[in-house]
């Protein structure tokens, strides 16, 4: 019986005692919001370039001029997919064709690398209207991230494996 009442006692208390001992979370969390805040306005000289919002402003204004005067039927990106699948009975949801990563060439915006969740790499040269697929001999089509070095856009950086999958079948190779 002494037992039971000691069991039941650290069974009451013990969740009590616990919250007691751990850390304020809450402690401190009002200057780390603000210092990650300053940390990402002062990477991106938000508050050191005058007129920033109106600069802004006007580079969207001119991406829309520069859509609108694009040539060919394709003006603007298409959704495609991706479409609902479903196996025996199982609904699996939109799977099929999630892009995971883009590349824009800083050279040539109409030069393109898009990397998909389960199918591989694509590029395109000519804004989208063409695409050739880049991965078909390599162990993997499951592209996490697509990135082009810095100074030589020749140079593509493929990493594989899907961060956002819980599959085994969406492993990655490595760069």
């Amino acid at each position: 019986m002494r037992r039971l009442a000691a069991v039941l006692s650290l069974s009451l208390f013990a969740p009590l005692l616990l919250a007691q001992s751990l850390p304020d979370r809450r402690n401190g969390e009002p200057e780390q919001i603000r210092e990650r805040d300053k940390w990402f306005r002062e990477v991106r000289a938000l508050d050191q370039v005058p007129n920033a919002a109106k600069l802004r402003a006007q580079a969207a204004e001119q991406v829309k001029v520069d859509r609108a005067n694009r040539r060919g039927p394709m003006a603007e990106w298409q959704m495609l997919g991706p479409s609902p699948m479903t196996m025996l009975s199982w609904s699996m949801g939109n799977v099929a064709g999630r892009t995971t990563s883009l590349a824009v060439d800083p050279r040539n915006d109409d030069v393109l690398y898009l990397g998909t969740a389960a199918g591989g790499l694509w590029k395109t040269a000519d804004g989208g209207t063409f695409w050739v697929e880049l991965f078909g001999d390599v162990g993997t089509q499951t592209i996490g991230a697509v990135h082009l070095e810095p100074g030589d856009p020749d140079h593509v950086w493929v990493g594989t494996g899907d961060r956002a999958s819980s599959c085994t079948g969406y492993f990655g190779q490595g760069l």
